[in-house]
């Protein structure tokens, strides 16, 4: 069997020094012992290039797995963010400190879709009220970054690209004013809330009829990966607590570990390095025992912007010095 570990929001530089403060003795053990294969690429590049596709559709898979009008339109992730304007540059804060409820999510996207009602552009709630989706009725061409890659981030290094980067600019300036004078943005910044400042735009595409899915077993707790595997008709299951839950027996398998990630939008800290202990515990010493045993034949893991391959006979060369986690990967 061959195993292809994804594990996105690892590392992001605003949390390179939390790695410090614990151990992780497997994954530094499969980093030190591995090799470090191809040039630098994110894990939602990876994928693309793994589905053979410019853009992965994340907004249309995952419409499709919460119910919505997938099928209809052209679709992008639109998640409302916090930004912070400094003299030269724009950072991305993420949504974790807007703690919006689901009426003020409601409220807002009820705004945005009476402003855009005549360009046939409709916004959606997505699950949970900072994840948003937008549905226009062409396609778009744009080249995109995912919200995870840019948080912390100056994001005129990241913003979209494509013929229609610049109609796409056009209408953020237009909802950034809607929400700058929004009620309820207004309240918040009285009440000493974060306000909702613009939308990060990412993971467009129309919902394909089918998709490249090169594994037969994907385990995710992501709704746009298992809507992928969906698609193609292949076996997904939900993440649990541990690779031991796992009954395995498929010639190919693609875990996406997204629990990192998730702290990583929320900016708990303590939920972070849980989610990296976890990991090391409960998912990395089995793996790395399973290959041991011979039940797996290869690991392929992506990690921030980093892709190693381990087998199992690299496990046993003990010559080369171990490294850092946080050394290797920022």
């Amino acid at each position: 069997m061959k195993l292809d570990i994804i594990i996105p929001g690892l590392l992001s530089e605003s949390e390179a020094s939390l790695i410090k403060e614990i151990s992780l003795p497997y994954l530094q053990l499969f980093i030190s012992r591995a090799e470090s294969v191809s040039a630098k690429m994110s894990s939602h590049s990876w994928l693309s290039e793994q589905c053979q596709l410019a853009e992965l559709p994340i907004a249309a898979a995952a419409a499709k797995k919460l119910g919505l009008p997938a099928k209809e339109g052209y679709w992008l992730c639109a998640d409302p963010v916090k930004l912070q304007v400094t003299q030269n540059t724009v950072y991305c804060l993420g949504n974790a400190s807007l703690d919006l409820n689901a009426q003020e999510a409601a409220v807002l996207i009820e705004s945005l879709n009476a402003f855009l009602s005549t360009d046939g552009i409709r916004f959606f709630v997505g699950e949970s009220p900072t994840k948003w989706y937008m549905r226009v009725p062409e396609e778009k061409f744009l080249l995109t970054t995912p919200l995870s890659e840019v948080i912390g981030k100056n994001i005129l290094n990241h913003l979209p690209q494509g013929e229609d980067a610049s109609l796409l600019e056009a209408l953020l300036a237009e909802i950034q004013m809607l929400l700058y004078a929004h009620p309820i943005n207004i309240k918040r910044r009285e009440q000493g809330l974060s306000s909702v400042d613009s939308l990060w735009v990412y993971g467009n595409g129309y919902l394909p009829v089918s998709i490249e899915w090169p594994w037969d077993l994907t385990v995710s707790d992501d709704l746009a990966i298992s809507g992928f595997a969906q698609l193609a008709g292949k076996v997904f299951s939900s993440m649990p607590l541990q690779f031991g839950a796992l009954t395995l027996n498929q010639a190919n398998v693609l875990i996406y570990y997204s629990a990192v990630q998730e702290a990583l939008f929320r900016s708990d800290h303590e939920a972070y390095l849980k989610a990296l202990q976890n990991l090391d515990e409960f998912w990395l010493k089995p793996i790395i025992g399973a290959l041991k045993s011979g039940k797996i034949s290869e690991i392929h893991l992506q990690m921030g912007q980093r892709q190693f391959l381990l087998k199992k006979s690299m496990l046993y060369r003990f010559w080369k010095r171990k490294q850092s986690v946080a050394a290797v990967l920022c």
